[in-house]
């Protein structure tokens, strides 16, 4: 199986001339708390399909789960991605299970946090300062810089091709503004302050997650996600996904500044448009 063979070519960066390892008096915190999204890819999954020996369909209903971030800062703009559930699943008292497949994202923390200037800066604002591995510079080597960086866009590739063998389209994002009363019904735990005469508000972030997904589900998108990923059971399955893979690494765009999102009209139907600047 080609897929195999790629997985396993990539899974050699992942600690290549790396001097991190994580504190042994660590509690695992990136792999349990909630607040951390881990975003992963298809690859990720059957590789950790191959490791486990389960179905990659019964991974991806047990382990992972369609999240929603925000894209470009606007909360209302909100992109696909598919997840670990946290707190994660393959976590095996202080041990990975799957260490040896884990994803890409999990092979780049921290350290793709202090490659370039003001990087670590953005994790590290007030919800993630107590993270141990945070706490101090981490030295990255020129060869292991190299190495993160070409994970860094192999990750960018099968984002790419996750969101396209998914959803049909990347990013894939939705603008959200037409549901604000949906949005404003199932959070629990609105903030607000009012200052010079305007009001700000702090919407759950689990809160876009259930009404993108009880939007997907209503409008028939869940149930052609969950038929696609039943294809990777099959050795066929794979061989099919890896000649997307093909196709999408040669064409992958870089996604700043994506000029189009979608939006769910009144049936939970989606539409492009242009996204709002």
């Amino acid at each position: 199986m080609r897929l195999k063979g790629y997985i396993e070519n990539r899974t050699r960066l992942f600690n290549r001339d790396s001097e991190f390892s994580c504190p042994h008096w660590c509690n695992r915190l990136g792999c349990k708390d909630e607040r951390l999204h881990v975003s992963v890819s298809i690859v990720d999954l059957v590789a950790a399909s191959l490791v486990t020996g389960q179905m990659a369909s019964h991974l991806f209903r047990s382990h992972y789960k369609i999240g929603a971030s925000p894209m470009n800062e606007n909360p209302w703009i909100q992109r696909f991605v598919l997840e670990l559930k946290k707190p994660c699943p393959f976590l095996s008292g202080m041990d990975c299970g799957i260490y040896g497949r884990r994803p890409i994202a999990c092979a780049l923390f921290p350290e793709a946090f202090f490659l370039f200037p003001g990087q670590k800066g953005g994790l590290n604002k007030g919800k993630f300062g107590h993270y141990p591995c945070l706490r101090e510079p981490l030295v990255i080597s020129e060869k292991r810089r190299s190495h993160l960086i070409e994970l860094m866009e192999i990750s960018r590739r099968e984002t790419f091709l996750t969101e396209f063998y998914l959803f049909g389209f990347s990013p894939f994002s939705v603008d959200l503004r037409n549901t604000v009363m949906d949005v404003m019904e199932v959070s629990r735990d609105i903030s607000g302050s009012i200052g010079d005469d305007e009001s700000h508000y702090e919407v759950p972030h689990e809160a876009f997650e259930e009404i993108l997904i009880r939007r997907l589900g209503s409008g028939g998108y869940l149930s052609k996600i969950d038929s696609k990923v039943d294809g990777l059971n099959s050795p066929s399955g794979i061989e099919v996904f890896y000649k997307i893979m093909e196709w999408t690494d040669s064409v992958a765009p870089s996604d700043k500044d994506f000029p189009y999102c979608y939006e769910f009209d009144e049936r939970d139907r989606l539409k492009l448009i242009k996204r709002p600047t």
